[in-house]
């Protein structure tokens, strides 16, 4: 599967995408900044990683290109066709950010989920130290705050907030 962007494109992850990912999920500047669990992960395990992809219609994890470059992985997931809404996520290799990558990607998935997959709701949360995606999601892309989910995750050796954001198809949007 491919979706272009005005001038990127967000391709389904390949076998021979194993090595970028396993730099980018080992990588500690990446890692701090991202919700959730993480564990140094072998190549091995990238690999078999990718191989549940093919059957799993509710997660859709892709790779971001710009000019024949990997710069990133974008995803939705929890995709609930019936109710509508989906989880985004994203992750920009460093020596591809702040170059407007994760903005014109966010907007291609997100016309993509609005217009192709006629989902109606779409979430994220962000650490609330990181100020940048934050503003991002809120600023540039017209997220919305819904809440704070104090002390919801453990990382960088203390308890973190985390902001919950949200976006419906009638807000007004990129």
């Amino acid at each position: 599967m491919t979706i272009s962007g005005s001038d990127l494109t967000l391709r389904a992850i390949e076998q021979h995408d194993a090595k970028f990912i396993h730099q980018w999920v080992n990588d500690d500047q990446i890692q701090r900044s991202l919700v959730g669990w993480h564990f140094p992960l072998s190549l091995g395990h990238i690999e078999k990683w990718i191989e549940t992809f093919e059957h799993d219609s509710h997660d859709q994890r892709l790779m971001i290109e710009k000019a024949n470059e990997r710069c990133g992985l974008i995803n939705l997931t929890a995709i609930d066709l019936k109710n509508g809404s989906a989880k985004v996520g994203i992750l920009v290799a460093p020596e591809h950010q702040r170059r407007g990558i994760g903005l014109a990607a966010l907007h291609t998935l997100i016309n993509y989920a609005f217009c192709e997959l006629s989902l109606n709701r779409l979430e994220t949360t962000i650490l609330k130290d990181n100020s940048a995606s934050v503003s991002l999601f809120e600023s540039k892309l017209g997220f919305v705050r819904e809440g704070i989910k104090r002390h919801s995750i453990y990382k960088n050796g203390a308890f973190q907030d985390e902001v919950l954001l949200g976006l419906l198809r009638d807000d007004t949007r990129p």
